[in-house]
């Protein structure tokens, strides 16, 4: 399973990429008239897997050669400041999700221990919503 991109030839852009052998009848691509500011190249991807916990995947960048089309993306580690910043987001989303708890406790409207129906807690965490 071959894949190809469509560059155009005077900004080395990348029109299309396909797969060979479902687009063309051989497998291959045909070669194109020169007019047309198109050629054909053998396409290539580099996608490392990436931890997302402790990494961080960029790109993609294309190279293209005189024989082949490059997409590469590239994995980097976390700093430790994008590690504390995904802390204290991560501490913040919580805390939106359980913020009308706390004030239904802090004001007395909630007790625990109480037989209250899930719609009627529903509808206390609406009020403070």
């Amino acid at each position: 399973m071959t894949q190809y991109a469509l560059i155009k030839t005077s900004t080395s852009e990348v029109k299309e990429i396909v797969d060979g052998d479902k687009t063309f009848r051989t497998g291959e691509p045909p070669v194109l008239n020169s007019d047309k500011d198109l050629h054909w190249l053998t396409f290539v991807k580099v996608d490392p897997d990436v931890d997302h916990a402790t990494q961080i995947k960029t790109g993609p960048v294309d190279t293209i050669t005189a024989t082949k089309a490059t997409r590469t993306w590239t994995v980097k580690q976390k700093t430790v400041e994008e590690l504390d910043s995904e802390k204290v987001e991560r501490a913040a989303s919580i805390f939106r999700e359980f913020a009308p708890i706390l004030k239904m406790l802090n004001d007395g409207s909630f007790i625990p221990g109480s037989d209250y129906t899930a719609s009627q807690i529903r509808s206390k965490i609406r009020a403070y919503l």
